[in-house]
């Protein structure tokens, strides 16, 4: 378990992409697939969709999310 102090939540880059691929290829659907991830990220016009990862303060990335704006 960890502590708020000991992780970090900050926008996801290109880069935490290949961090999480292993678990987005075991445990999700298309939905979080590998290219739609790039592709979201991608898209700078893309205002809707926002994604966060969570890192432990050894930058291991322990979570992440998306924030889809319905307005």
């Amino acid at each position: 378990m960890y502590n708020v102090n000991d992780i970090k939540i900050s926008k996801m880059q290109i880069s935490d992409i290949e961090k999480i691929k292993d678990c987005l290829l075991q445990d999700f659907d298309d939905f979080w697939s590998v290219s739609v991830l790039e592709q979201e990220l991608e898209n700078k016009q893309n205002l809707n969709s926002h994604y966060f990862v969570v890192k432990s303060n050894n930058d291991e990335i322990i979570g992440f999310a998306r924030n889809f704006n319905y307005c």
